[in-house]
C-alpha cells in the first residue's frame, strides 16, 4: 500500500485544494486521512469541506478527531465523514484507555471487501456485537462506567453549548496570548489548545521550566524541530475559563522574570473582555 503525503509548513494547514489536486493526479486513491485538530501545532483542518470534496469520489474519508470531538463542531453525517477516531483523554475528560470509531455506510462497503488485517482489529465484529449491546473483547469497564457519566454531563449541557464553551475559552485564551505580545502559531487555530511561539530571544523549554518551578503551571512544549520554539495551552474537557486566566497570568510572570517586556495584567484582561463579550452575545441570541 502506497502513502501520498501532502505537506504544509509547521503551523498551516494542509488546503482543500493541495487535496483536490492530490485526488485529481491519484483518481485510485482509497482513502483521505486527515487530522481535525493536530495537537502538537494546534492546527485546525477543514474536515467539513474534506468531506463535501472525497465525497465526490470512490475514497472514504478518515478523520484522526482525538483533540476535536467535543471541542469543536463536528456533524460527523452531514458533512460526509466516513470514519472518524476518537479517545477518550481529551474533550471527553476520562484518561486514555478507550477509543472510539464511527463508521459511514461507505466505509463498510470498502470494509466488506476486504479481509481484517487482524483478529483483534476486525470492525465486523466489534459491528456484530452491537445489538447485545456487548463488546468482542474485555474493554476497561471502570472508564465505561466514568464514560456514562461525562456522556451525561455533556448531554445535559447540549453538544451546540459544550463546542461553544470551549470557542469561547479558545478566544479568550488566544487574547490574552496576544495581549503579551506572541504570535499564535497555528493557521487556523483549533479551539481545544492555544499555540504561541516563544520569542527567538527566549529560551522556550526554560520558560516552562520556570514556569512549573515557580507557579505550579505545567503548559506543554513543542515537539521535534519545535521543541522550544513554541508553548501549547489546553483548554478542553474540564478546563474552565479560570484556569485559562491561572495560566495568563503565571506565563506573564515568568515572561517578565525572563526578560520580555509585559504589562502585567494584560493578557488577562484582554482575555476577561474577549470572554465576557462572547458570552454577552451567547445570552442575546433568540431560543
Amino acid at each position: 500500500m502506497e502513502s501520498i503525503p501532502l505537506k504544509a509548513p509547521d503551523g498551516r494547514a494542509v488546503s482543500v485544494e493541495q487535496v483536490r489536486e492530490a485526488l485529481a493526479r491519484h483518481p485510485d486513491v482509497a482513502a483521505v486521512c486527515v487530522v481535525y485538530c493536530e495537537t502538537s501545532t494546534g492546527v485546525k483542518h477543514d474536515v467539513r469541506a474534506l468531506g463535501e470534496l472525497v465525497a465526490q469520489t470512490p475514497a472514504v474519508l478518515i478523520v484522526d478527531a482525538i483533540s476535536a470531538l467535543g471541542t469543536m463542531e463536528c456533524r460527523t453525517d452531514d458533512w460526509h465523514l466516513d470514519l472518524v477516531a476518537c479517545g477518550s483523554q481529551k474533550a471527553l475528560m476520562l484518561p486514555p484507555g478507550l477509543a472510539f470509531l464511527s463508521v459511514s455506510l461507505k466505509a463498510w462497503e470498502q470494509i466488506e471487501k476486504h479481509s481484517p488485517p487482524a483478529y483483534y482489529f476486525d470492525l465486523r465484529k466489534y459491528r456484530a456485537k452491537l445489538a447485545e449491546p456487548d463488546t468482542p473483547y474485555t474493554p476497561a469497564h471502570t472508564l465505561l462506567r466514568a464514560l456514562v457519566k461525562n456522556l451525561h454531563r455533556i448531554q445535559s449541557i447540549g453538544i451546540e453549548n459544550f463546542w461553544e464553551h470551549h470557542g469561547r475559552l479558545a478566544r479568550a485564551a488566544r487574547a490574552g496570548v496576544q495581549a503579551l505580545g506572541l504570535k499564535l502559531f497555528a493557521d487556523p487555530p483549533a479551539d481545544g489548545l492555544t499555540v504561541a511561539s516563544v520569542p527567538d530571544q527566549l529560551d522556550g523549554q526554560e520558560l516552562l521550566r520556570r514556569l512549573e518551578k515557580d507557579h505550579g503551571i505545567k503548559l506543554a512544549g513543542g515537539q521535534d524541530q519545535l521543541r522550544g520554539k513554541i508553548v501549547r495551552l489546553a483548554h478542553m474537557g474540564y478546563m474552565d475559563f479560570f484556569d485559562i486566566l491561572a495560566a495568563l497570568a503565571g506565563l506573564e510572570m515568568t515572561l517578565l522574570s525572563m526578560g520580555w517586556r509585559v504589562e502585567l495584567g494584560a493578557s488577562l484582561t484582554a482575555a476577561q473582555h474577549a470572554y465576557a463579550q462572547l458570552s454577552a452575545t451567547s445570552r442575546s441570541r433568540p431560543g
